[in-house]
């Protein structure tokens, strides 16, 4: 159960980031595709050798490629063949790089635009299978069992589940535990994040809001209706979900994501170090 970063979530160039993720502690990283002004899929071979080769050699593990397709996934048919292709080209990178996934969200699942999304999760599907690389939907915009069901579908080993059990807590209100029980194998990757539920929002709502960017005016117009905290600061029991996460698949790693911080650099190497001394305590 290696603990990492995001490091491109310091807001520094991929390189720097990376030694800063050594710094601090962590033991692998998820990397952004496009971030900071950069985009990788313009790096060079050499470039991408030299990610690579840093992280081998300072030990830190590359588990794949974040690469959001945009504001609604897979909802919008006049996009999806353009999203289809990035998410391709994205698996392509996740590959060079040594990495095993690409996670992304699809959009909300609803009855209306269910069928575009699992039409192209199939096709991404046959990318997926040729390359070797899962293709992991991310947690939160629907309850667990609404999207296990899409995935279940789908019918594919290699379109599974990027478990991020705050966006889960935070817009379904659903326990982290319950969601990890829930979703079980299907879990190739997971998204470590803490955050609190204030009360009942419409994921809609809150998913519409933040493809537009108007998520304050939201909370403005309707109150707040969730906050992401600081690891061990938020609704999950750390310590109950990681042993779960264990038992479950003990080489699954934890990805910390930090969205909203003034001081993420302080905030993740003290998430690093809580989620670390669990680990030891469980094991």
């Amino acid at each position: 159960m290696k603990i990492g970063v995001i490091p491109q979530r310091f807001k520094e160039d991929v390189m720097t980031s990376l030694r800063t993720a050594k710094r601090i502690g962590a033991e692998t990283v998820q990397l952004y595709a496009v971030a900071n002004g950069e985009n990788l899929h313009d790096f060079s071979d050499t470039q991408l050798n030299d990610i690579k080769n840093y992280c081998t050699d300072n030990n830190l593990e590359i588990t794949g490629i974040c690469g959001e397709v945009g504001g609604f996934g897979f909802r919008l048919p006049e996009k999806n063949a353009d999203r289809i292709d990035f998410t391709y080209r994205n698996m392509l990178l996740a590959k060079k790089l040594g990495g095993y996934m690409v996670s992304s969200h699809i959009g909300v699942i609803n009855p209306q635009v269910r069928a575009l999304q699992l039409e192209s999760l199939r096709k991404i599907a046959e990318y997926a299978e040729e390359l070797q690389i899962y293709f992991a939907i991310e947690t939160g915009p629907e309850p667990s069992a609404i999207l296990l069901d899409l995935v279940n579908e789908v019918n594919s080993d290699y379109v599974k589940i990027n478990l991020d059990p705050a966006n889960l807590v935070m817009v379904q209100n659903e326990d982290a535990v319950s969601a990890l029980k829930n979703f079980g194998n299907t879990i190739v990757h997971t998204h470590a994040k803490d955050g609190i539920n204030y009360h009942e929002c419409a994921s809609e709502e809150i998913y519409t809001a933040f493809a537009h960017g108007g998520i304050k005016e939201l909370f403005a117009k309707n109150g707040k209706a969730f906050a992401e905290t600081p690891i061990g600061h938020g609704a999950i029991d750390w310590t109950v979900y990681m042993t779960e996460l264990h038992k479950l698949n003990p080489e699954l790693p934890m990805i910390i994501e930090r969205e909203i911080s003034s001081a993420i650099i302080s905030e993740c190497e003290e998430a690093i170090n809580y989620l670390k001394s669990i680990r030891e305590f469980i094991s």
